[in-house]
């Protein structure tokens, strides 16, 4: 409660009675020409002053109320908005866990069929290239038996970055299809510049130097 505005309102109000009540007396004492005794100028100030006060503080009073009311509803509103984003942050990271590998962070098979679809069913509807790349990592059972799951991921890692680096476009997926099998679906991208795409996929992986010494 703003204890400041009571008191503002209310001794603002009180002087305004009180000046009313003097205008009143001057009045009678002036224009009608009457002179009464103090006890007649006592009351009605007394009493104007006491109603004066306590309407002023009845007012102030309500005032003060609907404005501690109008601050809470506005605290209200923007807690509600917080929580409304955190759970709407909280929903879009739930969902791109789900559709996210949790090892390579590309999407997964889910995402994977869930986009295919999705353009397949765009061609449908507008005449346009779709291109789709699909690679897997040579003798990497081998190479993950011989060096271990921990080696294993780590190449798995690499090559997943290889592959966000030319999935750069809006559209553009990287994905795991599964084990050491990977995919970049290319909307709107010509057979030619798939391949330039692939050859430069390729190249950059070989460049990683992960190899198998048997």
């Amino acid at each position: 409660m703003n204890y400041v505005m009571i008191w503002k309102y209310t001794l603002s109000t009180l002087f305004g009675s009180l000046l009313f009540v003097l205008i009143f007396l001057v009045q009678m004492i002036l224009i009608l020409d009457i002179s009464p005794p103090l006890k007649l100028f006592l009351a009605p100030s007394i009493v104007g002053g006491a109603a004066g006060f306590l309407i002023g503080h009845w007012k102030a009073r309500s005032k003060a109320l609907y404005d501690a009311l109008l601050q809470h509803q506005k605290q209200l509103e923007e807690t509600i908005t917080l929580k409304t984003q955190e759970l709407e942050r909280k929903n879009k990271d739930l969902k791109m866990l789900s559709a996210t590998d949790s090892l390579t962070g590309l999407g997964n098979r889910r995402l994977f069929d869930i986009a295919i679809k999705n353009e397949w069913s765009r061609l449908t509807r507008v005449t346009s290239p779709l291109s789709l790349i699909m690679c897997d990592i040579d003798y990497f059972k081998q190479y993950n038996d011989t060096y271990g799951h921990q080696q294993g991921d780590n190449c798995l890692k690499a090559v997943a970055d290889i592959l966000k680096k030319h999935a750069n476009r809006i559209g553009d997926l990287a994905a795991r299809y599964g084990g050491e099998e990977f995919c970049i679906i290319l909307p709107n991208t010509e057979y030619t510049n798939t391949l330039k795409i692939a050859d430069s996929l390729r190249e950059s992986i070989e460049l990683l130097n992960i190899v198998l010494l048997v």
